[in-house]
């Protein structure tokens, strides 16, 4: 090896950084520029929101399609009895489930009650100091998957058609739920920060308050299992909410919400 004079070492040291930086930025760059020119079954969140016959703003882990305007009261009630409270799609946003590679499980926090319905059992039955495991059919209903691409904040790669295998209800403070935050969250950067993608693609540091909340809450656990022989993309729905993607609700912010768990 050369010899290096020591007033020389430090500089040669930051070039070699520099260089390995530069290609880690080039390395993914080429991968996002890749996953758009080479997929077809890429969609944004707009894309997502007009197939599935929604706002935007109603896109969540598990997505549930609620009608928010109707002209008829009667046709709302007739309606909210046949499509509310029903699961239309899953919404994997990327660094939010931790047991996804390994066992194609989802963990969620929002919209737990078309869960509680496809277990076919009361909130008010479940004891929320303990943890329920329940069995799904696996030949019910199929539910269309997108998922987050990494370093592409907005684009999702359709996944295919997926069914329930089963549901695990986590009770709030549990041991279980504990383990799987601590998967979710164990990569931080020098600052602290997690590193996981929000649906904006920020970095967004966990404080107490906000452990404390999540923790408070019961989420779920649900094990999907795909069809592999279904290709197909869903049909695109009638809109049910009133909000397209160029309407905002008057009360509202211009900044973006979307349930990610």
């Amino acid at each position: 090896m050369a010899y290096v004079p020591p007033h020389l070492r430090n500089r040669r040291q930051v070039a070699s950084q520099n260089e390995t930086e530069s290609k880690s930025l080039v390395s993914r760059l080429s991968y996002r520029q890749s996953r758009i020119t080479s997929s077809n079954s890429t969609h944004s969140l707009d894309d997502i929101a007009d197939l599935l016959g929604c706002s935007k703003h109603c896109l969540s882990t598990l997505t549930v399609v609620k009608p928010l305007r109707l002209e008829e009261p009667n046709e709302l009630e007739d309606l909210q009895k046949s499509e509310d409270d029903t699961l239309r799609a899953i919404l994997l946003f990327d660094g939010q489930h931790p047991e996804w590679k390994s066992e194609h499980k989802v963990l969620c926090k929002s919209n737990l009650h078309v869960l509680h319905k496809l277990a076919n059992v009361q909130l008010d039955q479940i004891d929320q100091s303990s943890t329920h495991s329940f069995a799904i059919d696996e030949s019910s209903i199929e539910y269309p998957l997108f998922q987050q691409i990494p370093f592409l904040k907005n684009n999702f790669d359709f996944a295919g058609w997926w069914c329930i295998q089963s549901i695990t209800f986590l009770a709030p403070r549990s041991a279980e739920l504990i383990a799987l935050f601590e998967k979710k969250f164990s990569t931080q950067d020098k600052r602290g920060r997690n590193t996981f993608n929000s649906p904006r693609g920020s970095q967004k540091a966990r404080s107490e308050e906000a452990w404390r909340d999540s923790l408070r809450r019961q989420w779920a656990v649900v094990a999907l299992v795909q069809n592999h022989a279904r290709k197909d993309l869903p049909e695109p729905a009638v809109k049910n909410c009133s909000n397209t993607r160029d309407e905002v609700p008057k009360d509202s912010s211009n900044a973006e919400t979307y349930h990610t768990d």
